[in-house]
Parts: structure tokens; sequence; C-alpha cells
């Protein structure tokens, strides 16, 4: 399963955060393949800084 971290300097933290779902209980969004993570992740360039996408080892695949 693969996650993607977003970077965004205006949002006050200079950190990478998780990109995250559900209202309540924020769990960090999974997504099946490297594909469907990478399209997600393209799309949030727009919004973010930066958008990466996580390996389920921790390793850094995708980086826009």
């Amino acid at each position: 399963m693969y996650r993607i971290q977003f970077f965004c300097p205006r949002s006050g933290n200079p950190n990478w955060q998780d990109l995250t779902e559900g209202f309540i209980w924020k769990t960090p969004q999974m997504f099946p393949s490297l594909g469907i993570a990478q399209q997600a992740c393209n799309g949030l360039i727009y919004r973010y800084h930066a958008a990466r996408v996580i390996d389920p080892q921790g390793n850094i695949v995708y980086s826009v």
C-alpha cells in the first residue's frame, strides 16, 4: 500500500504531512498501486507546494 505526503509552507507547518482521510479519525489515505497514488499525487500539486508517494518500506518512489 502506498501513501502520499505533501508539503505546504503556507499552512504554518514546515514539515511533510500525510494525506489523511476521515473526519474525526485522521488516518493516512492508502493507495493499492503506484499508478493510482501517482495520479492522486499529481492532483495535489495545485493545492500544495510539493507532494510525494511513499512505498510500504518508507522509500520515496515519486515526487512532484
